[in-house]
């Protein structure tokens, strides 16, 4: 059976990179933030229960490009739908269209052969139209599954638990190595790695276990540290942390980042993930990110890498310092953009302030 999924839009790479670990099938992207793969029933529904980078996964159905919503409609024409129960149409739309997303659901929904429940049906057909392409397949998860259960406590500046999971795979992290987030806030990044590293999987918090991929969850000992400024952001981390069952394996620090550097010794720490601040004073966040870098420069160790969100990568690009940008992308969250920075040491050198 053919499966399309959605991840956010610049970690396709390891969101493909997580499905073919899973369910050892071969995925493709289809368009920005949309994939394909191929796989049984059982191993979709293994996905979907232990996925940390992706948002939906639904049954593959068709694929097509239009011009008008009559051209749509002629392609679900085409479509076998076999819906025995209630259904109801669910239309995601990107770009200019001379219609609007009710007008399509009510156009596709006219067409299947089905009982129609807008309220609570058996079956989602779903529409996911970008610019000129439409994708239609069968709505497998009724709730996006970047939504955490652990994240009661959450911080409006923290961010995408798919990107975080994304920034730890990006790097290479083992649970064998020192991790720190500086700047935690709620502690996603932190919780995420943790997660990881113990194999505990998204639907863990749910209802409807899968006992056997369960049994393979290990709370190692970890050496992750989540550190903010703030006190109220690191009692949140500790709440979320202790929902998502990695409170031990977290270490929480009120900690400045000037005071880093007391906190870790010289060339310490393995790697380090972060969003860094944002302001629209640039000349405090210049301060900011120069402090930053000094910092990471002491604590990290010669090999160490460091994987960074950053709205404003420009003025982070003039204090690198003795580092350099390995890799760089644009992640995409709906219509919110930034960017995924990876750096490393380019030479031994003496840091002072």
């Amino acid at each position: 059976m053919q499966y399309t999924a959605q991840t956010v839009i610049g970690i396709e790479d390891i969101a493909i990179k997580e499905i073919e670990e899973l369910t050892r099938a071969k995925a493709k992207t289809l368009l920005p933030g949309r994939l394909l793969f191929e796989c049984n029933e059982k191993k979709a529904n293994e996905l979907i229960y232990i996925t940390k980078s992706l948002t939906r996964v639904c049954l593959f159905l068709s694929r097509f490009k239009f011009k008008t919503l009559e051209d749509i409609e002629t392609e679900v024409k085409k479509i076998k739908f076999n819906i025995k129960e209630t259904f109801a149409v669910r239309c995601s739309r990107q770009g200019e269209h001379p219609f609007v997303s009710k007008d399509a659901e009510a156009a596709i929904g006219g067409i299947i052969d089905a009982k129609v429940n807008l309220d609570n049906p058996d079956t989602i057909v779903f529409a996911d139209i970008i610019n000129n392409e439409c994708i239609i397949s069968i709505l497998l998860t009724r709730k996006e599954l970047q939504k955490r259960e652990y994240r009661v406590k959450p911080n409006p500046q923290s961010i995408n638990p798919c990107v975080a999971y994304a920034m730890v795979r990006l790097i290479n992290w083992k649970k064998t190595e020192s991790l720190l987030d500086p700047f935690c806030r709620d502690g996603v990044i932190a919780i995420e790695a943790a997660l990881y590293a113990c194999n505990i999987p998204r639907g863990n918090f749910s209802d409807d276990k899968i006992e056997a991929i369960d049994k393979k969850i290990k709370r190692d000992e970890l050496n992750i540290f989540a550190y903010d400024a703030s006190m109220p952001n690191i009692r949140s981390t500790e709440i979320n942390s202790k929902l998502a069952s990695v409170n031990k394996q977290i270490t929480f620090s009120r900690t400045e980042l000037d005071w880093l550097d007391t906190k870790f010794s010289k060339e310490s720490v393995d790697k380090i993930i972060t969003l860094l601040p944002s302001s629209h004073d640039e000349k405090e966040l210049a301060k900011s990110y120069k402090e930053f870098m000094y910092q990471a420069e002491y604590i990290l160790k010669k090999k160490g890498r460091i994987a960074l969100a950053v709205l404003k990568p420009d003025i982070l690009k003039k204090h690198l310092g003795n580092f350099k940008i390995t890799e760089e992308r644009q992640i995409k969250v709906g219509e919110f953009k930034y960017w995924l920075l990876v750096l490393g040491k380019t030479q031994k050198t003496n840091s002072s302030k």
